[in-house]
C-alpha cells in the first residue's frame, strides 16, 4: 500500500479557499509530500494564516487514531507532534476526549449490534451482507 495525508480545514477561511483553489491545491501537494513535517503544520491561503492543517503522511498500514478538537488535529502515539513537556496537560485532556469518544463508539457498535439480532429473526432484513460479516469476523468488544 501507499502514503495517507489527512488535511483539515478551518470552515473560517473559506472564502479565501474559495478565492485562492491554485494555492489549496499547492498546499495539499506540499503536504502529500511532507514539506509541512519541515515546516509547522499549518499552512494559508490568501489572507488566512492557519486554515488548512496536515499531519504527517503515513503508511496507508499503519493505524492512526486522530482527533480534530479546538482548530488543531491530534495524531495519538507516535506520530503525535505535542512532544514539548509543556503539552502534558493538553495531551492528558485530549486523551480523555478520545477515551470518550472511543467509548461512544462502543456503545454504538453494541446497539447496533443488538438491532442486528432482533432483524435476523425477524421479517425485517435490512443489511444481509452486513449481518453475515459481523457474525462471519465475531465481534471482540
Amino acid at each position: 500500500m501507499g502514503y495517507m495525508t489527512t488535511i483539515t480545514f478551518l470552515n473560517d477561511a473559506e472564502d479565501q479557499i474559495m478565492k485562492h483553489p491554485d494555492q489549496v491545491v499547492e498546499n495539499i501537494h506540499l503536504a502529500m509530500c511532507g514539506v509541512t513535517e519541515r515546516t509547522g503544520r499549518e499552512m494559508g491561503i490568501g489572507n488566512h494564516a492557519n486554515c488548512m492543517e496536515a499531519l504527517p503522511p503515513h503508511h496507508a498500514d499503519t493505524p492512526q487514531l486522530m482527533l480534530a478538537y479546538q482548530n488543531m488535529t491530534v495524531a495519538f502515539g507516535y506520530f503525535n507532534n505535542l512532544k514539548d513537556p509543556r503539552h502534558l496537560d493538553l495531551r492528558k485532556r485530549l486523551l480523555r476526549i478520545a477515551q470518550e469518544i472511543l467509548y461512544q463508539e462502543k456503545c454504538l457498535i453494541k446497539e447496533l449490534e443488538e438491532q442486528m439480532k432482533k432483524r435476523i429473526g425477524g421479517e425485517c432484513m435490512m443489511y444481509p451482507s452486513l449481518i453475515r460479516s459481523v457474525y462471519r469476523h465475531g465481534s471482540d468488544i
